[in-house]
């Protein structure tokens, strides 16, 4: 359908005749497969709604999908919409026609009033009718949680209120932040692990729609499925500080630009990560999204917030354009701004500029960024030439300081609002990894360590364990210098994306895949160890 119609959304109808391609593809083509139903739809008809936790039906013909689960809207009295989850008897598969067939459900989630409908493909529901309602329940505030990190590098605990956890938890994958109604099992999988802090994530533009238009019912929805599978659950929540695209095209100089003017990747690439106006813009909505979190019933449930931006989330410049070739972002009219006020700040003068890089004529004001070439050729590997090569040593500093200040900037804020006393962090200072995996140390934006590491504001630092030493036999390594952060009181928090024996896809294998229960399980071992040995926090990502 992307290469039909294009665009990245999925449409909502498809008018041509579907046929079968056969297994779905693996990589290089892809490993996640999304998918929407085109099959035979069962016309419905509510006959009675009124007892609380089931409805009566009857259909023309059996649902073609045997289900024992029902995807359900909920309309609340203050007009929004949240998606539920049901779990439904008997299953769809046994709705037969000529008879009128009782069904009883239980919500994933009973906290809001309002009317419930089923959002269903495969059923079509006379007149959108209601299958019943919700009274809701409340949930009490309580003050914030305080929260510290202790014995970093050794054997580090995070400290609640007084008690102290180990530093593991599990991170609510993706799925999780767009379709939290569908994906409770992942809280449940979670809690019957033991696990009594979770992570999960949503950006800025979640909950901000325009100007001066704020919608969280999503981020509410987050929040109510754990607790209502797991009460009681400490939360660190990942704010993504993108910003819209009603945003950027109303500030086009603000979107990330590429050398040559490559065509920026429309689904990752957002604004220059280097950016003042975003720095500051973006900070008046973390501050407000953190207010409502504040005021909200949650609150106390909060122990942190990582702060995230750049692809994937991981503060990364960018370099790969939309076509998926090798590109490098930095030449948005807001770079050029940013990186002539950093030279001003360390020369003041034109004629220092010009005697430092041995340049005739050039400005402040006027002063040029390397072209792709002098970037690519320069020096001896990541060695360079301080008297004939400062123009790119400036460019490479002021991309790295860029990043160490906004995630600084951002953390500050988190401290702020929560009154000191949430912990704040981000992904950051993959130093292992861009000098061996993707050899992009200097133009990736993780060397501004140091900053980060003294900052008062910054508590964690995360990273993926590193793939390319994850397979059997090796012995798996901290992305980070870690000792780095450890020895300033950070933590360190190790993210195990393992990819074990029931991975799909073969594609895997060069992340270090463990194919067998065997390796797998000597994986999680392994795990342990670098924990153990390295003074570390960790989380489980389930991909």
């Amino acid at each position: 359908w992307k290469c039909k119609i294009g665009g990245t959304t999925i449409p909502e109808k498809f008018p041509l005749p579907a046929f079968v391609l056969g297994s779905p593809p693996l990589a290089p083509w892809g490993t996640r497969v999304y998918y929407r139903y085109v099959g035979p739809v069962s016309n419905i008809n509510i006959i009675d709604s009124t007892v609380p936790g089931e409805f009566t039906l009857s259909t023309d013909i059996t649902p073609e999908v045997d289900t024992d689960k029902l995807a359900l809207e909920l309309h609340t009295p203050d007009g929004k919409k949240r998606n539920l989850t049901a779990l439904i008897t008997p299953k769809t598969g046994k709705w037969l026609p000529g008879k009128e067939i009782k069904v009883k459900y239980l919500l994933n989630n009973d906290l809001h009033p309002g009317s419930l409908y089923i959002k269903e493909d495969f059923l079509n529901i006379t007149g959108n009718a209601s299958i019943g309602t919700l009274k809701g329940r409340k949930v009490s505030k309580k003050p914030l949680s305080e929260v510290k990190i202790v014995n970093s590098g050794k054997r580090p605990k995070i400290v609640i209120n007084g008690k102290e956890h180990l530093p593991v938890y599990t991170y609510l994958a993706a799925g999780y932040s767009d379709f939290p109604d569908s994906r409770w099992y992942q809280v449940r999988n979670s809690k019957v692990s033991g696990h009594k802090i979770m992570r999960f994530s949503f950006a800025l533009e979640t909950f901000w729609k325009g100007k001066e238009k704020f919608d969280f019912s999503h981020v509410d929805s987050l929040f109510d499925t754990i607790e209502m599978h797991a009460p009681g659950t400490k939360v660190i929540i990942q704010i993504r500080c993108s910003m819209p695209d009603w945003y950027l095209n109303e500030n086009p100089g603000e979107r990330v630009t590429y050398f040559g003017n490559a065509p920026y990747h429309r689904q990752k690439d957002k604004q220059a990560l280097t950016s003042k106006k975003w720095l500051t813009d973006a900070s008046v909505i973390l501050r407000k999204g953190l207010r409502y979190l504040i005021n909200s019933p949650y609150a106390d449930r909060i122990i942190g917030v990582s702060v995230s931006e750049g692809w994937n989330s991981e503060w990364f410049h960018s370099y790969q354009d939309d076509n998926n070739k090798f590109a490098m972002a930095g030449y948005a009219p807001a770079d050029y701004a940013a990186f002539r006020a950093f030279l001003k700040e360390k020369y003041s003068t034109d004629a220092a500029l010009s005697e430092a890089w041995q340049m005739k004529n050039v400005t402040i004001d006027t002063a040029p960024m390397p072209t792709l070439e002098q970037i690519i050729s320069s020096g001896a590997g990541c060695l360079l030439d301080v008297k004939k090569e400062k123009q790119l040593i400036d460019w490479f500093t002021y991309r790295n300081r860029a990043i160490g200040e906004a995630i600084v900037t951002f953390c500050k804020v988190v401290k702020e609002e929560s009154n000191n006393k949430w912990l704040a962090g981000a992904y950051y200072g993959y130093f292992l990894a861009f000098s061996n995996i993707f050899n992009r140390l200097q133009t990736v934006g993780h060397l501004d360590i140091e900053r980060v590491a003294r900052s008062p504001y910054v508590d964690f630092v995360t990273a993926p364990s590193f793939y390319t030493w994850r397979y059997p036999g090796q012995g798996d390594a901290v992305m980070q210098l870690a000792e780095s952060f450890s020895s300033q009181g950070k933590l360190p928090i190790v993210e195990q994306d393992l990819r074990n024996y029931s991975e799909p896809s073969v594609y895997e294998i060069r992340n270090g895949m463990a194919s067998t229960v065997e390796t797998s399980i000597g994986a999680l071992e392994r795990c342990f160890a670098l924990l153990m040995t390295r003074g570390t926090g960790t989380h489980w990502l389930d991909l």
